[in-house]
């Protein structure tokens, strides 16, 4: 049966489409679409990746575990495949230091993540159904990054990275900078040892 709260959505929707039709540029129109398409299907799935694990851990099903997995797999090989052959300063990558902050903001937000049992999507997702919790979180989460925003500006134990690889120096790692090196020195270990076996 439709319920007031599916007509005034889809109303919503529509209105967004039509506004942003008129008024946004085509960049930003497309953003808009996506991000409609995205916020739908997260809602209509109830996709969050820290619902996945405690769907996993209360109910026992992994499902939705299995899921975000294959969406991680797609488009890190789709990824892979964009990124392979070419220089990595054409595709504006953001390429973040690894340091104390890091660390800090990891735990910080996997414990926040426990305690509201979702994250920065399942937030998004539950604010239709279960809103007071949704809200609660929603304001803390961006309560956090405003009040953050002046020490992550500032702090050298936020802005300096520990370790680099050659592609971004003194910025931070580029994964494929240390997969590529390793994949060549197995390559080369490789073919001595079959050269070798032949000889």
């Amino acid at each position: 049966m439709i319920t007031k709260q599916q007509y005034l959505g889809v109303a919503l929707a529509l209105t967004s489409i039509a506004l942003g039709s008129l008024y946004l540029g085509s960049t930003i129109f497309f953003r808009l679409l996506l991000g409609l398409a995205l916020g739908y299907v997260l809602v209509r799935g109830s996709i969050g990746f820290a619902g996945s694990v405690n769907r996993a851990y209360k109910s026992g099903s992994t499902r939705l575990m299995v899921v975000l997995m294959g969406m991680f797999v797609g488009t890190a090989v789709i990824n892979a495949v964009l990124v392979m052959n070419a220089e990595p300063g054409t595709y504006n990558l953001w390429v973040n230091p690894i340091n104390a902050g890091l660390i800090l903001g990891g735990l910080l937000f996997g414990f926040g993540m426990s305690f509201s049992s979702c994250c920065a999507t399942g937030v998004l997702a539950r604010i239709s159904s279960k809103m007071p919790m949704a809200l609660i979180t929603l304001f803390f989460f961006c309560l956090g990054v405003f009040a953050g925003f002046p020490i992550q500006k500032e702090a050298s134990w936020i802005t300096d990275t520990w370790v680099s690889s050659s592609s971004y120096p003194e910025q931070g790692v580029f994964l494929p900078d240390l997969m590529y090196r390793n994949f060549k020195a197995q390559v080369e270990h490789l073919s001595s040892y079959s050269f070798a076996g032949f000889s």
